[in-house]
Order: C-alpha cells, then sequence, then structure tokens
C-alpha cells in the first residue's frame, strides 16, 4: 500500500489471551492507535480527511468498530469527547467464498444489518483461496483493495 502512496500504518493490539486484552484493552489499543493518527499527521504532513481503516479478520473487525467510535455512548468505558474518525465512511468487506475461519456469509448479514440502519456497505466476494485469499499481495484480494482504495476521496 505504501508503494501506492499510502501512508501505513501496523496496529498492534493486546488479544483476548494476553493479559489486559480483550474486554476493554484490545479496544482501548485500538482506539489509541486511530487517535495518534494525529501526532502522526503532524509530523509527517499526512491528510485525516483520506484516513483509512483496513484490517483482515479480527483486524477487519476493530477497524470496522474503530471507524464507528464516535457512535459510542458517553457512559462507556471506551467514549472519547473527539475520536479520530474517517470523514463520510464507506465500508466495503472483501470476503472469501471459501473462508473457514470467517464464512461469507457474515459480511452478507452486516451488509443485511447495516442497510436496516440506513448505511451502505458493499461486499466483494471472491471465489476461492481460503481466509488469507482476502490479504495475499499477489491475489485477487489484494487488488480489490488497491481499486477500494483508488476511490477513497477528500470529502467535500
Amino acid at each position: 500500500m505504501a508503494g501506492q502512496g499510502w501512508a501505513v500504518w501496523n496496529v498492534e493490539y493486546r488479544s483476548a489471551d494476553v493479559a489486559g486484552g480483550g474486554w476493554p484493552g484490545t479496544y482501548q489499543d485500538v482506539a489509541a492507535a486511530a487517535d495518534f493518527t494525529r501526532t502522526l499527521a503532524a509530523r509527517y504532513r499526512l491528510d485525516l480527511q483520506r484516513l483509512v481503516f483496513a484490517g483482515h479478520s479480527a483486524g477487519g473487525h476493530l477497524a470496522l468498530w474503530a471507524a464507528s467510535r464516535d457512535r459510542i455512548a458517553d457512559s462507556s468505558v471506551l467514549h472519547a469527547a473527539a475520536p479520530v474518525l474517517p470523514a463520510r465512511m464507506s465500508v466495503t468487506l472483501i470476503t472469501v467464498a471459501d473462508d473457514a475461519v470467517i464464512p461469507a456469509s457474515q459480511a452478507a448479514a452486516y451488509r443485511r444489518a447495516a442497510r436496516l440502519a440506513g448505511a451502505a456497505v458493499t461486499v466483494r466476494v471472491l471465489p476461492s483461496g481460503g481466509h488469507f485469499a482476502a490479504v495475499a499481495t499477489q491475489g485477487a484480494g489484494w487488488q480489490v483493495l488497491l481499486d477500494e482504495l483508488a476511490q477513497v476521496r477528500v470529502p467535500r
């Protein structure tokens, strides 16, 4: 992605099987990383109007969560007064028909729920290749990701 002109930051977080991970530690880690983009933007002159959250597997779920942090209730331990959020967030899910880890049906169910809530979600289904086909840099999933990123524009 850096080769395509994107500033890329790989976020690490405490997983559920690590001390402090799970609830709420994993989410606090992701939130802190997302909010740190303000510091990175100032240091490297990045345009946060073109901010994109992306992830694979559990990272994909956490990217969706991070992008919706502005909707977290004030009473939640995870609430932030001014979270970093992609402007006019659009959601594209890239899934694989034969993924045994995260079935393609999950993407379809998410799209249905999002539509009922008034949000648009695009689902791109790769025909085969298993769980890692969506992120293999020499595969169709990688090209789908690059195509989606090419559509990110500065909001008007």
